[in-house]
């Protein structure tokens, strides 16, 4: 899969966090320092180091919180239309890193968002759910 680097070295300071919305697929890779990432439904959260990522699964919002000051790179299959909005928060202040045009992903991006999430664990109940 080709996928574009969307945004590269991109530091977080000690405490700073990042909020993606409505991302999925959506690599982050951690090149220094220690994140916390958490993902809206579901329940494992996950401490990634230098050198893990870990690719979105799901639309909602990710968080992406520094424990310590951190580089990340962000990687995606499309140049636009990767997410809904991306902001980085520190010391009070938000920054907008992203908005995709008009507020929603391209209708390529939206098709293939639709497409992933038809077999995530959450896309639709199973038998046992019910």
């Amino acid at each position: 899969m080709n996928e574009y680097i969307v945004h590269g070295a991109l530091g977080l300071p000690l405490g700073g966090m990042l909020r993606i919305e409505d991302g999925p697929g959506v690599l982050i890779c951690v090149t220094q320092g220690e994140i916390w990432l958490t993902e809206e439904r579901d329940r494992r959260d996950r401490l990634l180091r230098a050198g893990q990522s870990h690719r979105l699964e799901r639309n909602g919002v990710a968080i992406v919180h520094a424990f310590e000051n951190s580089v990340i790179m962000l990687k995606a299959a499309d140049a636009q239309g990767y997410a809904r909005r991306i902001v980085l928060a520190h010391g009070g202040a938000a920054t907008e890193l992203y908005a995709s045009p008009a507020g929603w992903p391209g209708l390529a991006a939206g098709l293939r968002r639709w497409w992933i999430g038809l077999f995530s664990p959450d896309a639709r109940p199973t038998t046992a759910a019910l």
